[in-house]
């Protein structure tokens, strides 16, 4: 299986809640990870494109207008994210992988085999005057002794997350790209892993300097 959770969020636009469920289903079996579903492309929140390792975007050709809303994206998100389109006509935009249907499983999964080679390569680095921060290793090592903190799937994907999203990111957004929001989660599972976080990464965890909140948001100062 190929762990492409730590790398990608997957959002579906589709009213076809028999191809999401299929696809889900799929994707969730072969690459561990777990989508999100919304009607109508008006409903996609440009925020989760502030990830470093952005969405895939899945689409069906179900909705009004689709190609214009598509070339209407703002250049660095067409030229950073990958976009499939699911059609029973084939649709030309530059940017998009067009998949027909009906079409065969391993089409798509050779596909995000691709991508997820391009993104691996893509590692994540972050330095600063008390650590460095891999990615890739999920790790902090600290510059005074060299010691290496080792952190969990969750814990590397938030600073990850708050890494790379400069203005902060409040705990909604965090709960929608870190976990793929649902219904069942509530920000008490976020301060909880926070607090674990604190607990590795900070001097003091009740005087947090790193992992701070400030006006409603979470910022990762290293």
């Amino acid at each position: 299986m190929i762990n492409l959770r730590k790398l990608i969020n997957i959002v579906f636009i589709t009213e076809n809640n028999i191809i999401f469920n299929d696809l889900k289903l799929i994707l969730n079996n072969f690459f561990g990870i777990t989508c999100k579903q919304i009607n109508d492309f008006r409903d996609l929140d440009l925020n989760i494109f502030d990830n470093k390792f952005p969405p895939i975007i899945f689409m069906s050709d179900e909705n009004r207008n689709l190609k214009k809303n598509l070339l209407d994206l703002p250049k660095k998100i067409k030229d950073d994210n990958h976009f499939f389109l699911f059609s029973e006509k084939k649709i030309h935009v530059p940017f998009i992988t067009n998949i027909q249907v009906p079409f065969k499983i391993n089409v798509l999964i050779n596909e995000l085999k691709r991508i997820s080679n391009i993104k691996l390569k893509k590692s994540f680095e972050f330095k600063s005057s008390n650590y460095e921060y891999s990615f890739d290793e999920a790790s902090f090592t600290s510059k005074f002794n060299k010691k290496k903190i080792h952190l969990t799937e969750m814990e590397n994907k938030l600073v990850n997350f708050l890494l790379t999203s400069k203005k902060g990111v409040n705990k909604k957004h965090i709960l929608s790209v870190v976990w793929g929001y649902s219904k069942e989660l509530n920000t008490h599972t976020l301060e909880s892993l926070i607090y674990r976080l604190r607990k590795k990464i900070e001097f003091d965890p009740q005087d947090p300097k790193i992992l701070i909140y400030e006006k409603n948001k979470y910022f990762m100062k290293l």
